[in-house]
């Protein structure tokens, strides 16, 4: 390095003190301008705190200034705390419930003791008198004279039964003759019917004619047919229809035929009709049906 002439040293000497003071009014200026800054930039409304700092640099080379160093820049005055809420009232205490008064005492009155009585002397129980008891004489009781025997009841004469009577011999069925054999159909059937009721006859099985029904028996049963015939033509005159049915014990119908037709088919079709819903037939007096019924109907007669 090489040394500093003579003529440089002037310029590198400090000035002389006179220019300190526009060194602080321009320190004072800065420093001025900077807390306006800092002022206008401050959120008052924020509880933290900012710190700014700024430094100076001197440009070189410059003569060497003896200037005050710049004083340190004042901390913002700190936020105000924020006040804390209110305490909240303390809420009163409940007014204690009053004891209710004692009741007064209350004064015994007092009590009316009766007199005693006076107790009045037993009066003196009279001594019993003896009485002398004499022994009555007893009348003698009466004799009564003992009653005279009953003469004993005479036995009663043995019953003698009655003889048992004869039972009734059965008749011996009758041969049953035959349908000739160039007989048609209608006369085999009228045979047949015949032949039946003659063993029914000898068999002394029941039927209408032979078991001797009761007198209403027949008009019962009509009766009971009466209601299920349904029969709305004109007929001419008062046509007479047969029917033969036979039935079980308990009335029930078994089968029905037209024996003699009436000549007027729509009535003997309501009369079978008619039995068909009747089903069954009421039973006779004694309890009875006859094994085979004939049954007239004519229309005038329902």
């Amino acid at each position: 390095m090489a040394p500093l002439s003579s003529e440089a040293a002037p310029a590198l000497r400090p000035k002389d003190a006179g220019g300190w003071r526009q060194g602080l009014v321009l320190a004072l200026v800065a420093h001025g301008l900077l807390l306006l800054g800092l002022m206008l930039s401050m959120n008052w409304q924020t509880s933290s705190t900012q710190t700014i700092e700024a430094e100076l640099w001197a440009e070189i080379p410059m003569p060497a200034q003896d200037a005050a160093p710049p004083p340190a820049a004042e901390p913002p005055p700190p936020a105000p705390a924020p006040e804390p809420p209110p305490a909240p009232e303390p809420a009163p205490a409940p007014e204690p419930i009053p004891e209710p008064p004692e009741p007064p005492p209350v004064a015994e009155l007092p009590v009316k003791r009766e007199p005693p009585k006076p107790v009045k002397p037993a009066k003196p129980k009279a001594e019993p008198k003896e009485e002398w008891i004499t022994d009555k004489p007893k009348p003698n009781p009466k004799v009564k004279p003992p009653p005279a025997p009953k003469p004993p009841a005479p036995a009663p004469a043995p019953k003698t039964p009655p003889p048992p009577a004869p039972e009734p011999s059965k008749p011996t069925p009758k041969a049953t003759t035959p349908p000739a054999p160039g007989a048609t159909s209608a006369e085999r059937e009228r045979a047949r019917q015949e032949n039946l009721k003659k063993m029914l006859a000898d068999l002394g099985g029941p039927s209408l004619s032979s078991a001797g029904p009761s007198a209403g028996y027949a008009g019962r049963i009509k009766a009971r047919i009466k209601p299920n015939i349904v029969f709305t033509e004109a007929v001419n005159g008062n046509p007479l229809a047969v029917v033969d049915v036979r039935t079980a014990p308990d009335g029930r119908i078994i089968s029905r035929k037209l024996t003699t037709p009436s000549g007027a088919p729509a009535w003997d079709d309501a009369v079978l009709r008619a039995i068909d819903r009747t089903e069954v037939l009421p039973l006779d007096e004694n309890g009875k049906i006859p094994a085979v019924l004939q049954i007239e109907f004519r229309p005038n007669d329902f």
